[in-house]
């Protein structure tokens, strides 16, 4: 069944029921409220985060949208709670974002400038956002 073909895949039971009750703290829910919001039993949920039940393809699905996360986070397999599709959907819903999205995709000199900005501090990113007005300020006044 799942069980066995995610553990296979490498992917532990721990991490599934780990972030499955991780989740559901965070919404401050019983679970008992999770299982009748998506239907299931309140045992046959329980199992679940007690690691004693591994959901089928549907539940896991319900699950997913419950909890407004990817599938792949709740396994384990990924940190990123939203899946690929729902954030480029959002990046195609704000103008702005989009712009700064396809500027990065076509400009090797953005793209390298974005990748290595993701472990500056915070005082680092102002320090570099003023140097950016300068230049700016500079190009429009000449």
């Amino acid at each position: 069944m799942w069980y066995n073909i995610f553990c296979r895949g490498g992917i532990v039971v721990a991490d599934f029921k780990n972030r499955l009750k991780e989740l559901r703290k965070e919404k401050n829910l019983k679970q008992s409220e999770v299982a009748e919001k998506i239907e299931l039993g309140r045992s046959t949920y329980a199992n679940y985060e007690q690691g004693k039940r591994f959901p089928g393809k549907e539940n896991l699905i319900a699950l997913a949208d419950f909890f407004e996360v990817s599938i792949d986070y709740l396994l384990g397999k990924s940190d990123n709670r939203q899946s690929a599709e729902k954030i480029i959907n959002k990046i195609y819903d704000d103008q702005e974002l989009l712009d700064f999205y396809q500027s990065i995709k076509e400009n090797e000199h953005l793209k390298k400038l974005f990748n290595n900005s993701k472990q500056l501090s915070p005082e680092s990113i102002k320090q570099i956002i003023k140097i950016i007005k300068t230049f700016e300020e500079s190009n429009n006044n000449t």
